[in-house]
């Protein structure tokens, strides 16, 4: 299952920027691999293969260390043609000739490996040929405790994919037995609306009432927020829009800006957000409903500015909360200038000409 791998590859990454010892990082590795054997997913070490092996858990030799090189020299050179292959079960090792990389390009690596903790790696272990570290027994940590200090780095780090992809892995392992305490640190971790967004926008992930109805009671109270904050902006960035939209045509400016910062948590740069929080904010600034701020008017002003270089199609919006933001600079030259510019994009534009007319 590719969200069971790429959650695991996400929190490597996420452990090796951690402060945490080599020693709990080898740790929290091992287990973390050994979930994921749990279920059908693809071998993966070659996504992070040098973090792998820089904390000892993935370990490469030369062909010729092979404990069963000198028995069996044709069919181990005959390894040497393949780009992968396992050495019988993966617990007996496997050997990577060349593998690729995030980019996409091939790196020769010519080595046969083992894992910490496998068949393979005990015998490399007692023939002396991995010490230190590297030939200490991982220590199996329970799945729950895994999680609870994987996430605690990720929360630390800021890391909401990873914060998102365990919350639907806690979904899909929903039936595993859990602690009260572990289950109330991860609601402190999860039940949050960024990582709702971050969730939302995960391909397949989508939990419904029903979904939680058959759960643990104190299962269901991880994701019962969720099914709620769903149900009231239905986790989906055009029915935001669309809500921010009627919101502000029906003057409800107060209830508008809530719903774009809802929205720009799901996705910071939309430009249209971004104008509808730009237009809230004049607008009520202009209704004396906010302070007049300078400062303020000013940001909104370079946001608009930044939308029109952008080539946003909406011109004639832009153009006419410029003009009110000029007119609460008492910028009189300037607000007649973009008005004009309304009316020259949309003649018909009642507001610019009503406008035009006061001042």
């Amino acid at each position: 299952m590719y969200e069971i791998e790429d959650v695991v590859e996400l929190s490597v990454r996420t452990l090796a920027k951690s402060e945490l010892s080599d020693r709990k990082i080898r740790n929290l590795i091992y287990n973390l691999f050994e979930f994921q054997k749990e279920w059908d997913c693809s071998f993966t070490n070659f996504r992070i293969p040098q973090l792998l092996i820089r904390y000892q858990y993935m370990f490469p030799f030369k062909l010729e260390e092979h404990p069963l090189y000198e028995s069996n020299r044709e069919e181990m050179e005959a390894l040497r043609k393949k780009d992968f292959a396992f050495l019988g079960d993966p617990d007996d090792g496997y050997w990577c000739r060349r593998y690729r990389n995030i980019k996409g390009e091939y790196v020769e690596f010519g080595k046969f490996c083992c894992d910490a903790g496998t068949d393979l790696w005990n015998t490399m272990v007692s023939i002396g040929k991995i010490t230190g570290l590297g030939a200490m027994p991982p220590e199996i940590i329970d799945y729950s405790h895994m999680i609870l200090e994987v996430t605690a780095e990720a929360k630390k780090q800021k890391n909401r994919k990873l914060l998102a992809l365990w919350y639907m892995v806690c979904f899909l392992t929903s039936d595993e037995p859990m602690e009260e305490e572990v289950i109330e640190k991860l609601k402190d971790t999860f039940i949050e609306e960024k990582i709702f967004y971050e969730a939302d926008k995960l391909p397949g992930f989508e939990i419904t009432q029903e979904d939680i109805e058959d759960l643990d009671e104190n299962i269901q109270q991880l994701f019962l927020p969720y099914v709620k904050w769903r149900s009231l902006t239905s986790g989906n960035l055009a029915a935001v829009r669309e809500k921010c939209c009627d919101l502000l045509n029906a003057g409800d400016y107060y209830n508008a800006l809530e719903e774009i910062k809802r929205g720009l948590l799901l996705e910071p740069t939309d430009g249209y957000l971004l104008l509808y929080k730009a237009a809230a904010l004049i607008a009520m600034m202009a209704l004396s409903l906010l302070k007049k701020n300078e400062a303020d008017v000013r940001e909104q002003l370079d946001v608009l500015d930044l939308l029109l270089q952008n080539d946003m199609k909406e011109k004639d919006f832009i153009h006419f909360y410029k003009a009110l933001a000029f007119r609460l600079l008492g910028d009189v030259n300037q607000t007649k200038a973009e008005l004009s510019l309304v009316l020259q994009i949309n003649p018909n534009h009642s507001n610019a000409k009503r406008l035009l007319e006061i001042i």
